[in-house]
This record gives C-alpha cells, sequence and structure tokens, in this order.
C-alpha cells in the first residue's frame, strides 16, 4: 500500500510499510541485498535497474489473444460477489471512453488517492485493482494453497505490473517529473495501456514542461497500436500513430487530414500529424 502527499512538485506516493510486496526476480535480489545491511536506506535508482520496465504486453493475463476475457473469467470464478460489484464500473466498451473513465481507471490503479476517488465517483465506485487482487490470492490459498499456481502466477503478474509503474512514478518524482502507466479493460477490445508523463526541457535558455499521452494496445503478436500525443505549446499538438499491421496503417494514413481536421475544430494547432507503419 502506498501514501500519498501534496508538495510544490506535485503529488507524492511513499510506501506505507518498508517491506516490499513485488515478485518479480529482480526486486526480489534488491530485497536481498537491502536485508545485508538494513540500517542503509533503500535506493530505489538499484532497484528500477534491477527491476525490468512495467509494460502490459509482459502480463500473460491481460497480453493473450482474449484480451481481459481470461481475467475477468477468473474473477467472476472465484470473487462473484466482487465481479458483480466492480467489474460493471471497469469494463465497457471502447466506444464510451471519455475523461471520467480514464480518471476512474486512474483510481483503480492506485493513482488517485481513495478519498479524492469518493469525493468524485462515490462510496460504491471506491475501486483498487491491487486490493482486488489480493483478496483473489487470499481466497485461492484459503481454498488449498498448492492447487492453483497458474492463477497465482497469473495474478501475481499483474500486481508486479502495478507496483512497478508506482516505483516508477517514484523515481520520475525525484527528477521533479512525472510518469503515471496504468492499464484500461474493455469489454470489446483488447486492453490497453496508458501513459501519461511531463518532462523538463530546455530550449533557447528557457525551461518548460513538455506533456505527453501515449496509448498502446496489442490486438495479436503481429496487430499492434501506438500513438502518442505530445503538448508543444499551450495549444501546439504533435501527433503520431504507429501501427505493425501495413493494411491497417494505409487506411490510417488515408485519414490523416480527417484527423488534422478535426483537431483544428477544437482550436488547437497541429505541428505534426504522422502516421507511421513498422514491425
Amino acid at each position: 500500500d502506498f501514501g500519498v502527499s501534496r508538495s510544490a512538485y506535485g503529488v507524492t506516493i511513499k510506501p506505507v510499510e518498508q517491506r516490499q510486496t513485488l515478485m518479480t526476480a529482480g526486486i526480489e535480489r534488491a530485497a536481498a541485498l537491502a536485508a545485508l545491511t538494513p540500517k542503509q536506506p533503500v535506493n530505489l535508482q538499484v532497484l528500477a535497474a534491477l527491476a525490468a520496465g512495467p509494460e502490459l504486453t509482459d502480463v500473460p493475463i491481460l497480453s493473450s489473444a482474449g484480451g481481459s476475457t481470461a481475467f475477468v473469467d477468473l474473477v467472476r470464478k472465484i470473487l462473484p460477489d466482487s465481479a458483480r460489484s466492480l467489474l460493471p464500473q471497469l469494463l465497457g466498451s471502447a466506444e464510451t471512453l471519455d475523461a471520467q473513465k480514464i480518471r476512474l481507471f486512474m483510481l483503480a490503479n492506485g493513482f488517485i488517492p481513495p478519498r479524492v476517488g469518493r469525493a468524485e465517483f462515490g462510496e460504491s465506485r471506491d475501486i483498487d485493482i491491487r486490493r482486488l487482487l489480493q483478496r483473489l490470492i487470499d481466497r485461492l490459498v484459503g481454498l488449498d494453497p498448492s492447487g492453483f499456481p497458474d492463477e497465482l502466477a497469473a495474478i501475481e503478474s499483474v500486481i508486479d505490473y502495478l507496483d512497478i509503474a508506482k516505483i516508477e512514478f517514484m523515481l520520475r518524482q525525484e527528477q521533479r517529473e512525472l510518469a503515471l502507466r496504468f492499464m484500461l479493460l474493455f469489454s470489446d477490445r483488447p486492453p490497453a495501456e496508458v501513459i501519461i508523463e511531463r518532462r523538463e526541457h530546455q530550449r533557447d535558455g528557457k525551461q518548460r514542461n513538455v506533456w505527453s499521452v501515449e496509448m498502446k494496445l496489442s490486438f495479436s503478436e503481429d496487430d499492434n497500436v501506438w500513438g502518442r500525443v505530445e503538448l508543444l505549446a499551450p495549444r501546439l499538438l504533435s501527433v503520431t500513430v504507429w501501427l505493425s499491421n501495413l493494411e491497417e496503417a494505409q487506411r490510417a494514413s488515408a485519414h490523416v487530414r480527417e484527423l488534422r481536421a478535426n483537431l483544428e475544430k477544437f482550436g488547437l494547432d497541429v505541428a505534426r500529424c504522422q502516421v507511421i507503419h513498422g514491425s
């Protein structure tokens, strides 16, 4: 669990407990080294160097051909009550995605404090994916400590992703930058990974913050989509879409002008709008 505090540099997340629960081999090695010298503070830079960067495609239960179906089926099987109360809030059509839904997923991924979530979404929508996953583990272990190795491994891989994303967040906070990496689950699309970043950039002797939003999703091993929107100036955007499927890339390229026109309708200037094909 993590506590949240605000400072002049934004929101800071710190572990409530000193003991970390990440499951990756790299982090376990770092914890073992820290145990040899308990008086020394944990070096998060070393911890991050040993841990692989979080990627949603590294989470088998969410990156398979069935998308989030396997994850949803597991929740429904083990925690039917939670499935009825929480899954309808999390799972919806990609066509209905809006700013409020994205904030709901930020809350579910642990990047919005629960008290803020209650104020914005109400008590019934106070959700936490990690807490749900821990309940799944407790239920499986309670049923049979050694009877569900595949299910436990699948759940732990999702917890790894959530925990490493928070460590990445903390490291970037130390550099006065921002990195929010979280997942979006859909009922009619594969899960998507969203990365919201703020970096300090110096140009012509002036320092400014550059904001960007990335979204990644994978329909299959050979059909991946990556998009990035960067805010170059208060109303100046740069848009890049990368597709591994040649046919989809050609179709998207034919609508670049339409995309640019739609953005300009909102009073935005577009410095660059491009579609790239690559494997």
